[in-house]
């Protein structure tokens, strides 16, 4: 969430991408196609075993991604519906998507109504 000059110390941009593609596989559930959407580096990573965290969450009852868009975060669950990315390709971006992204957002073409 902060640009590389103001974080307070350096930080692997491979290894956030690394970790949230751990975080994916673990809670993205039917959802994993639309983060290799967004994060398609992150497709062919070696992850390690996820089996201890996918164990916590199950028996730790959680709620899934399903559940938690339909429940909590409807913003998300809008966007998840209307993905284009300015990063996919700046010249073929407007083949996909109808204009430039909002300020502060680099995932949609316009904000929820």
């Amino acid at each position: 969430f902060r640009e590389p000059d103001t974080r307070p110390y350096s930080v692997s941009t491979w290894q956030v991408v690394h970790n949230y593609a751990r975080l994916a596989q673990v809670w993205a559930g039917n959802h994993l196609d639309l983060f290799y959407k967004v994060k398609p580096q992150a497709r062919f990573m070696w992850l390690g075993d996820l089996s201890d965290q996918h164990r916590v969450r199950d028996e730790l009852k959680c709620k899934s991604l399903d559940w938690y868009l339909e429940n909590v975060d409807h913003e998300m669950k809008w966007e998840a519906e209307r993905l284009c990315l300015w990063t996919w390709s700046p010249a073929y971006y407007f083949m996909w998507c109808k204009n430039e992204p909002p300020l502060g957002r680099s995932t949609v073409d316009h904000l929820m109504p």
